[in-house]
């Protein structure tokens, strides 16, 4: 048993250094097919990425006349914002945020509208029929850098990615116009897009990631399937040295200690047959001395 369960060790021992060995060749291939994968889906995103941007950036550079016209009638920009989300499938939200009491005293005013279909239809690809919801925001904008930023210099902007909070509750990145009325800016225009559509870096970390995962998933399941083999081999090893040796050696010495026991039983019957023949001998003695003693003279 101690020869095999040497046997055993050293076999996993064995084991264990070739799946580490296999894991580290396995991991160096992934990083360098990985780096490949990467450089040719950096060149295809390049380009997407670079299509959708100018598509996004055509789009609200075409709109923005007909948002300059109609500040003067700003119950049209619900209609206005609403088709543009529906006509542009790259973007997800879009709106104009007008500086602080521009139209009197009623404070803050952004119409804004979007789609608001699932996280995953719309992360996917706009697919299909939009759902537009319309809204104002409701939140104090003219301290965001989307607003401050173009309503200072007068020039267009991509924001930094962050999660919408308040419309399509995904991560995300904005185009924002500055809108001007007689060579004065009164407000922006922003078109919401989503952050997969604009960043090849997203892409690049949820594929690398969804990959490396995926192999260090399997190394896995394969480790603990080959220890569970050897743990089971284990098992089965001493299971057979238990029917092999332990089990038959415990038999004889049954078989030993009941010849004992029979052996011991007949000589305590034998001694207790003549323990009583020898009180029937006394009580004979007893009862009659003179015929047990011999006549010599007659």
């Amino acid at each position: 048993m101690k020869k095999y369960s040497l046997t055993l060790i050293i076999a996993a021992a064995i084991v264990l250094e070739l799946m580490g060995a296999a894991q580290y060749f396995m991991a160096k291939r992934g990083v360098e097919q990985e780096l490949l994968a990467k450089a040719e889906r950096d060149i295809r995103e390049n380009q997407r990425v670079a299509t959708v941007r100018a598509q996004v950036e055509s789009a609200v550079r075409n709109i923005l006349p007909n948002v300059e016209a109609t500040v003067k009638t700003p119950n049209e920009f619900r209609h206005i914002v609403s088709q543009f989300v529906a006509n542009n499938p790259n973007v997800v939200g879009a709106g104009v945020a007008f500086q602080p009491n521009f139209y009197g005293k009623e404070g803050l005013y952004a119409p804004y509208a979007y789609d608001n279909r699932p996280e995953n239809e719309l992360i996917s690809g706009k697919k299909g029929q939009p759902n537009i919801h319309y809204n104002v925001l409701g939140f104090d904008y003219t301290d965001r850098e989307w607003y401050t930023k173009p309503m200072k210099d007068g020039n267009s902007l991509w924001t930094e990615p962050y999660l919408d909070k308040g419309g399509t509750h995904i991560l995300m990145c904005t185009y924002v116009m500055p809108v001007e009325v007689s060579d004065r800016t009164v407000g922006v225009f922003f078109a919401d897009v989503p952050l997969k559509d604009v960043s090849i870096l997203s892409q690049s970390l949820n594929s690398g990631i969804s990959r490396s995962a995926l192999i260090m998933l399997v190394i896995q399941l394969f480790s603990l399937l080959a220890l569970g083999i050897i743990i089971w081999r284990a098992v089965q090893a001493s299971r057979r040295y238990k029917e092999q040796y332990l089990d038959p050696e415990k038999e004889h010495l049954i078989e030993q200690l009941t010849k004992m026991r029979e052996v011991n039983h007949r000589l305590t019957a034998r001694n207790q047959d003549l323990a009583e023949k020898y009180a029937k001998l006394l009580n004979r003695l007893k009862a009659d001395p003179q015929k047990s003693e011999p006549h010599y003279f007659g």
